[in-house]
């Protein structure tokens, strides 16, 4: 949507809840019950939803790593990089020392 020139991303409550069904080995369901009953969790619902939060995040920061690796052995944009560097140099000697 954009409103005023200004473009927002509308997006579900962080709230909204959809239910799913999952089938789980007999052992880590009793693990996960297991885990739940010693108060890892308040529940095997948000104990999931923990795991797989933390699943996703880690995911994203391998997705990450390897786009950086990636870039790194780019030469293009190696290049773009040194002549970023290059054209700043003059104001970063302007400002150098300027921060207390």
């Amino acid at each position: 949507m954009i409103l005023y020139g200004i473009f927002i991303r509308m997006m579900e409550p962080s709230n909204a809840k959809t239910k799913v069904t999952l089938l789980l080995p007999s052992d880590v369901v009793r693990s996960l019950r297991a885990e739940v009953e010693r108060g890892a969790a308040h529940s095997q619902s948000s104990l999931v939803k923990e795991a797989v939060v933390e699943y996703l995040a880690r995911a994203r920061e391998r997705e990450l790593r390897e786009e950086y690796a990636r870039a790194a052995r780019d030469p293009e944009f190696l290049a773009d990089v040194e002549r970023t560097m290059r054209d700043f140099r003059g104001a970063d000697a302007e400002t150098e020392g300027c921060a207390p």
